[in-house]
């Protein structure tokens, strides 16, 4: 079995302990100082809540928008072609019951502008909200490469379960787009905030201002 059917048999039996209780699927969108100099820095991690008993038909309809089976918002925001589909997924997403929840760490967090240690902050952040004030007990997280990232996310989640920061009967799995099509949600999200962010562009975020949760993940 390869590494992508691994990781799907081993989604799919999370999901079903997870049972009927909802899964928060897991982006992120950043700009660091060594990407864009004398440009402010930021991080953001986007989760979006999903039931299970909706799934499918998002899985299915996320594809009919995409005429794909791959899909990356960025890519996509380049053409005029492109760009269409991206409001006609996030107005999709905004008429359904879905939340998405906004963990940003701005300039004046980073610090010495460590990008990993951003993404640390605005993961726990997210993660504390999602499993503590939402009560949630399973989160899809998109998996990085190399493997020594995957382990740093791996190890950033542990350290919090180990601190009483989450429950310890939380899962966080990490699993590429290809193996799950849901966490093209939480990528469309992000891309959204960083048009805003970057561009000063609040025409993708506005379609769902209704529908979204802002977590300051500087705040203690």
């Amino acid at each position: 079995m390869d590494e992508k059917s691994t990781l799907g048999a081993l989604l799919n039996e999370a999901y079903i302990r997870n049972g009927e209780l909802p899964v928060a699927f897991i982006d992120e969108t950043s700009r660091s100082e060594s990407e864009h100099p004398g440009e402010k820095q930021f991080y953001v991690m986007s989760g979006v809540v999903v039931h299970p008993q909706d799934f499918e038909v998002l899985r299915e309809d996320l594809r009919d928008i995409a005429q794909s089976d791959f899909w990356h918002t960025t890519d996509n925001l380049s053409s005029v072609t492109g760009r269409l589909k991206v409001l006609e997924m996030l107005q999709y997403l905004a008429s359904g019951d879905e939340i998405s929840i906004i963990s940003h760490l701005g300039d004046s967090g980073f610090g010495e502008g460590d990008i990993e240690s951003a993404r640390e902050t605005t993961l726990i952040k997210l993660s504390e909200y999602l499993f503590n004030d939402l009560g949630m007990k399973l989160a899809v997280l998109e998996r990085r490469n190399p493997n020594s990232l995957v382990i740093k996310d791996e190890r950033t989640f542990a350290n919090a379960k180990k601190s009483g920061v989450v429950p310890r009967n939380s899962q966080m799995i990490q699993v590429s787009p290809s193996t799950e099509r849901l966490l093209w949600l939480p990528d469309l999200v992000a891309s959204a905030i960083r048009q805003e962010l970057a561009r000063g562009d609040h025409t993708y975020v506005n379609l769902l201002k209704d529908k979204v949760v802002y977590l300051d993940a500087a705040a203690s």
